[in-house]
């Protein structure tokens, strides 16, 4: 339990997650920063479960969201992105803090690119990354 006793983080090695228990209902800031981090809400035993994510990472989202301070985890009003390029995969990811704009994810689609519900991305293994950076900053101009 963390200092102020407000959740709980555990792994669950049957299933190689990690688990948050919230003592409360959750704040709407804290539920869509831990959503976009890829975590799914059990509703059966009331936690949140994700995997691939650290505990720290977890930990941190968590509490700059109690706190109200935006941290790397916080959403945002889809204007900001970033560009990776994901080598294990050979593919194009861009993240968005926060959801973008309709004619921003026509864009992102019109390129191909899908969304990965799990990791909150856009992927394309079709794609370059200035192509993505064109197509986006035109639609945000528009």
């Amino acid at each position: 339990m963390n200092e102020n006793n407000d959740y709980i983080i555990q792994e669950n090695p049957q299933y190689h997650s990690i688990e948050i228990e919230f003592g409360d209902v959750p704040s709407e800031a804290v539920r869509s920063t831990i959503s976009c981090m890829g975590m799914r809400y059990n509703s059966a035993r009331h936690r949140w479960y994700g995997t691939g994510i650290a505990e720290a990472d977890l930990r941190e989202a968590v509490d700059d969201a109690l706190a109200g301070r935006e941290g790397r985890f916080t959403p945002g009003d889809g204007t900001e992105y970033e560009i990776t390029r994901n080598d294990a995969y050979g593919s194009v990811e861009v993240a968005f803090r926060g959801k973008p704009s309709d004619a921003v994810r026509q864009a992102v689609r019109g390129l191909g690119m899908r969304w990965h519900k799990l990791k909150c991305c856009w992927y394309s293994r079709y794609v370059t990354e200035d192509q993505v950076r064109s197509a986006i900053d035109k639609a945000m101009q528009a």
